[in-house]
């Protein structure tokens, strides 16, 4: 993965659920923990990807799979 990234993670109705960045060259991923921007864990089901990398383009990931661990606190 290049230097500078920026992935942007939708929900199926176009909202935005998180951003993501990376600025480093010793980092060859990004880790998403499956929260969004106030920290919640996402519903199971699918989500766009919009990755943006400086100097080489973008591309878009037209859905991915996530599928929450089961939290057997909450109940």
């Amino acid at each position: 993965m290049p230097a500078n990234v920026t992935i942007y993670i939708y929900s199926l109705d176009g909202s935005l659920v998180r951003t993501l960045t990376k600025a480093d060259q010793t980092t060859s991923y990004i880790d998403w923990d499956i929260r969004n921007t106030a920290g919640l864990p996402v519903a199971s089901g699918m989500y766009l990807m919009d990755v943006k990398a400086d100097g080489i383009g973008e591309t878009v990931l037209k859905w991915f799979g996530a599928l929450r661990p089961l939290d057997v606190t909450t109940y």
